[in-house]
Formats: C-alpha cells, sequence, structure tokens
C-alpha cells in the first residue's frame, strides 16, 4: 500500500485521528491570546483531564509554594496558555497510548522521549526565542505523531531500518530511508497529517528539520531549538550513546545557549524534574513498563572522560 492510499482511507486514517477535544485545544493554541473562559470549558467536559492538570500544576514540575485547587487560580500563576499546554500534552498521552499500545508494542520509551524533547524545546527556546517557546513546546510534542500514526495504521510502510519497538529513535540513514520511501522525511509528513486531521492552525516549518544537527548554524531560533531538544533527548536517554558524544553535544548545547557547564547543569536539573513529574502523574513513571534507557548526566561524562 503506497503512502497515498493509506492517506486517503478513511479507516486507515480514523485509527490515530483525535477527539473534538484535541481540535479545540489546537484552535485554542493557534491563537495569539487563548481564551481562559473557552479553554476552561473545553477542560471542565473531561473532569479526569481536569484532575490530571490540576495534579501537575501542583507536583515538582513547577514547584510551586502552595497548593493551587481551581484553574483561575492556575491561570493567574502560570498563564492561560501554559494551562492550555498541559491540557494537549496530557489530551495526546492518552490517545497515543490508548491507540497505540499493543502485545509487541509499548509506547512508554518512545512517550519518555517526546516528553524529555517537549519540555527541554520550551526551556530552549525561553532562552533564544521566548515568544515562541510554547509554540515549539507544541510543536515538538507533535513532531513524530506521523511514525505513531505508522506504528498504528500501517506498521509495514515504515522503512525497515526504524525499529518497531522504539520508532521515534534517530540513525543515520534515516532521512535517505523516508525520502525514498515516503517521497519526505517523517517531520513533513507528522505536518500532513496535521493538516488531514484539521489540526494545522498551528503551522510548525521547523518540523522537517528537527533532525539536522549539522545545519544547526544555519537554522532560525525556533528551528535551533526544536533540533537541539530531539538531539538532547536522544543524548539523555539513549542506551548507546558514548561519553564522547555526549560531552560533544553537551559543547554544542553550551554554544549553541550560550551557556558554561555549571548553568547548563542547573538548566538540565529543571528539565529533569519536569520531566519525572510528568511521567509520575500521567500514570507512566519508571516502575511501570521495563525502561530500555539510562540517563547520563553531562557532567558524569566529562569526569569519565578526564
Amino acid at each position: 500500500m503506497s503512502l497515498d492510499e493509506i492517506l486517503e482511507s478513511p479507516r486507515l486514517m480514523m485509527k490515530l485521528s483525535f477527539p473534538p477535544v484535541m481540535l479545540q485545544l489546537m484552535e485554542e493554541a493557534s491563537k495569539s491570546e487563548p481564551d481562559f473562559a473557552v479553554l476552561g470549558k473545553i477542560i471542565s467536559m473531561d473532569p479526569a483531564l481536569s484532575t490530571t492538570i490540576l495534579n501537575l500544576v501542583n507536583s515538582p514540575f513547577y514547584g510551586l509554594s502552595q497548593e493551587i485547587s481551581d484553574f483561575k487560580r492556575a491561570a493567574v500563576v502560570l498563564g492561560t496558555r501554559e494551562l492550555l499546554n498541559l491540557a494537549v500534552t496530557v489530551t495526546y498521552q492518552k490517545h497515543i497510548c490508548a491507540n497505540l499500545n499493543t502485545d509487541d508494542y509499548k509506547v512508554f520509551n518512545d512517550w519518555m522521549l517526546t516528553v524529555w524533547g517537549a519540555i527541554s524545546a520550551q526551556l530552549i527556546a525561553s532562552r533564544i526565542c521566548p515568544e515562541q517557546a510554547d509554540k515549539v513546546y507544541l510543536c515538538c510534542l507533535l513532531k513524530d505523531i506521523s511514525l505513531f500514526f505508522l506504528r498504528c495504521a500501517a506498521p509495514e510502510e515504515l522503512p525497515e531500518n526504524i525499529s518497531k519497538k522504539l520508532i521515534t529513535g534517530s540513525y543515520h540513514s534515516q532521512s535517505e530511508d523516508e525520502n525514498s520511501t515516503w517521497g519526505m522525511n517523517h517531520g513533513a509528513l507528522s505536518q500532513l497529517l496535521l493538516t488531514r486531521w484539521k489540526m494545522n492552525t498551528i503551522e510548525c516549518p521547523s518540523l522537517q528539520h528537527h533532525h539536522e544537527l549539522e545545519d544547526i548554524d544555519s537554522a532560525d531560533a525556533p528551528t535551533k531549538a526544536l533540533i537541539l531538544a530531539t538531539k538532547w533527548a536522544e543524548m539523555e536517554l539513549g542506551n548507546k550513546k558514548s561519553p564522547f558524544n555526549v560531552l560533544q553535544f553537551e559543547v554544542q548545547l553550551q554554544r549553541a545557549l550560550d551557556m558554561d557547564e555549571d548553568v547548563i547543569e542547573q538548566f538540565r536539573e529543571v528539565c529533569r524534574t519536569k520531566f519525572q513529574s510528568m511521567l509520575n502523574i500521567l500514570g507512566m513513571s519508571e516502575g511501570k513498563p521495563t525502561l530500555i534507557f539510562t540517563i547520563i548526566p553531562f557532567a558524569a561524562c566529562n569526569r569519565a572522560i578526564s
């Protein structure tokens, strides 16, 4: 079956199509100023979503000194757009987990890469393009949706070198393999699918470039944030990365963000706290599925090499 046939098949397109609440959330996310009243109404349609968001608000994810018990207060403290990002994340996770967990595939490890990438993308963007940090977060969250879709709807159409156990893990010739198979890379395919699902209210031209680390110096700031976040997730969570490669990336990250080693470690600790809180609140803590990753502190790599 060709990609065109897959995209034209209502049955296959429905396999990972999103519920109305996700479409409504994405529509709000596309606005320059999301409407808190509208967001509150959307969230109130799903009591479980409301509870999960408030749990995240009160978790170490934000480290607030006082407990927040309602959305109005949360919006004052964190901002409507931050609540919107949480709502999209929770809805997306719930949907892909419901549709992708099978006997031969568990989405947990791919979700770990997705979460670390999105969180670090927002942090990086807050430093190099703060006005676009929220958009960068959502773009990074959704960048691999095409791989999730094909794993769910037509796994035989994934290039043979893509791991069927860890579909978001990249490899050297992946872009060439994807272009040969589909006529585009998975970032471009993700944007196409978002359009087909009427979720193109947030256009992310950076999607098709998120693995192009070698071209990062010529990338615009949002694309640079997406590239760095994607690689950072792989460096932090990949179990096949050598200390030298991790250190090499740390130097690149320091240069791109104009941070020294100590500040990068602080930056990373913020990311790790948010990451672990997100997994715990979403019921995907490390104690559940079997972890195939080992988080390697940059500082430990420095000590190992020196």
